[in-house]
């Protein structure tokens, strides 16, 4: 079980900062999780913000792991993208200019595109796995099996109508 080092959201304008510097993880608390197998380059980010909810939720810890070239980031993997400004976690789109990176919320309510030059990103990871303190209620976990079963429903459903509509077509013909 190897350790990772925690850059909290009060440390992320320092991160930013302090980029370049070799010895950059050596500022922060180092902790173990347990169950997780580790790789190279890894570390972990306290999330601040709702944009990825449900998500990612304010206050929980990502485990990320860096992506050597963004060619090799699938389409709809949630990402952390370190750039000159911010630290951003959203969900990665593959786009079709090669210059810039296309990333999107997992939020209803905050439902956006962003666009982002590759020149202002100083570096990519993958979130490979959280660690939250935070229960979802069971009514929440329930109410999203039944909207599942509902949108199942609903595409059989569109699967018949479209195959009367087909048969009545043949029919009126």
């Amino acid at each position: 079980m190897d350790s990772y080092p925690l850059i909290k959201v009060s440390a992320h304008a320092g991160f930013i900062r302090d980029y370049h510097l070799e010895d950059l993880d050596s500022n922060y608390d180092w902790f173990r999780i347990p169950g997780f197998n580790p790789t190279l380059n890894q570390r972990l980010f306290e999330v601040e913000g709702n944009s990825m909810a449900p998500t990612i939720l304010d206050g929980d810890l990502v485990i990320c792991q860096t992506q050597k070239k963004i060619e090799n980031v699938l389409d709809g993997t949630v990402v952390l993208v370190v750039t000159k400004e911010a630290i951003l976690i959203k969900r990665f789109r593959a786009g079709h200019d090669p210059g810039y990176l296309l990333l999107e919320n997992d939020n209803e309510k905050e439902q956006s595109q962003l666009k982002i030059s590759r020149k202002d990103v100083l570096e990519i990871m993958s979130v490979r796995g959280k660690v939250t303190g935070v229960l979802v209620p069971h009514h929440e976990i329930a109410s999203k099996g039944k909207i599942s079963a509902l949108e199942e429903a609903l595409e059989l459903l569109k699967k018949e109508v479209f195959k009367l509509n087909k048969k009545i077509a043949s029919m009126s013909s």
